[in-house]
């Protein structure tokens, strides 16, 4: 438990970075929002109920090993899917939205395989999870970001573009560059394993 100042400290070091990555963070929601889904949904809200979770998980930022923005933005994705079970739970008329994924991060085409989708395989997607975790954190901000908003945010190189206020053949460049690491380093610590 860290002492009050401390916890303060942080506190505020989470709201600046949020402030600043505010834009930036509200067009990704947006990006993921199908017309369906986004009139049911403020994307303000989505990132006030991330910004809580950021808040409660604020001590893993620093052992992540990764920048902000992507970090903060793989917590919108859990919170956006935690909508998408909710609406699916209560039964609503969610066919018209885009179809979120099982845990995109698990099934996110750098040709590693598709869990299973069995209760006991359990254990098993979240030792795959956490090994993501940190190989993408091994790699530079600018190559987390673009996989994050491509492979586990499924947006195109273009949104993505956007988003980061590059051009789209930078975006495509820096993707591939990025996607060309992150398998060189995933060899590096764990063979072909669940590579393709």
């Amino acid at each position: 438990m860290h002492p009050p100042d401390q916890a303060h400290g942080d506190l505020d070091s989470l709201r600046a970075l949020f402030e600043d990555a505010h834009p930036k963070l509200l067009a990704f929601v947006r990006c993921r929002s199908s017309p369906g889904l986004a009139a049911r949904r403020d994307p303000e809200d989505i990132l006030q109920t991330a910004f809580l979770s950021a808040r409660d998980r604020w001590a893993d930022f620093a052992k992540s090993g990764m920048a902000f923005y992507p970090w903060f933005c793989r917590i919108v994705l859990d919170r956006i899917c935690d909508d998408h079970d909710y609406h699916a739970s209560q039964k609503r008329d969610y066919r018209a939205e885009t179809a979120w994924p099982d845990r995109s991060s698990l099934q996110f085409a750098l040709g590693l395989q598709n869990p299973l989708t069995s209760p006991s395989e359990k254990f098993i997607r979240k030792e795959l999870k956490e090994r993501i975790d940190q190989v993408l954190a091994r790699l530079s901000p600018a190559h987390q970001e673009i996989m994050v908003l491509i492979h586990f945010g499924e947006l195109t190189k273009e949104q993505a573009a956007e988003i980061l206020q590059i051009k789209a053949g930078t975006a495509r460049q820096q993707y591939a560059r990025a996607r060309a690491h992150f398998r060189q380093l995933w060899k590096e610590c764990y063979g072909q394993d669940e590579l393709g």
